[in-house]
């Protein structure tokens, strides 16, 4: 997983540990760590922890993230910075930090449209397929 420093210190050891014991075929255990990662994403998430119904923390878990929200925060940042456009119509010279703002910013709109739904569907279709084993 990408990005993994951005996730809370215990969830992102808990997920690791879930993976390595994935690679070293040891399933038990790594349904008992991946239970341990999303408890505790519940936990810090939430405030509570213990998986019950899973389909509901995770409805639980959308409507708290709100990301549909996040970004329309950050079309406001953009809509309310003037300087943007400069660099967009070549006014004023983009420094480094310029360019990798921008480039940071193309790729979360490219998660965001293209990679995350298209992770959704993979795992609807996974998770789909278990029902017929």
């Amino acid at each position: 997983m990408q990005d993994l420093e951005y996730v809370p210190q215990q969830i992102s050891e808990n997920y690791l540990e879930a993976l390595a014991t994935y690679h070293h075929k040891y399933y038990k255990a790594t349904t008992t760590m991946v239970r341990a990662s999303l408890e505790s994403i519940f936990q810090t998430v939430l405030g509570h922890g213990e998986i019950t119904e899973l389909a509901d923390l995770i409805t639980q878990l959308a409507d708290k993230t709100d990301l549909t929200g996040k970004i329309k925060s950050v079309s406001s940042t953009i809509a309310n910075s003037k300087q943007l456009i400069h660099y967009f119509s070549f006014i004023k010279p983009p420094t480094q930090q310029t360019a990798a703002a921008l480039l940071s910013l193309l790729e979360f709109i490219l998660t965001y449209t293209y990679a995350a739904p298209a992770k959704i569907l993979s795992l609807q279709q996974e998770i789909n397929c278990l029902e017929e084993e």
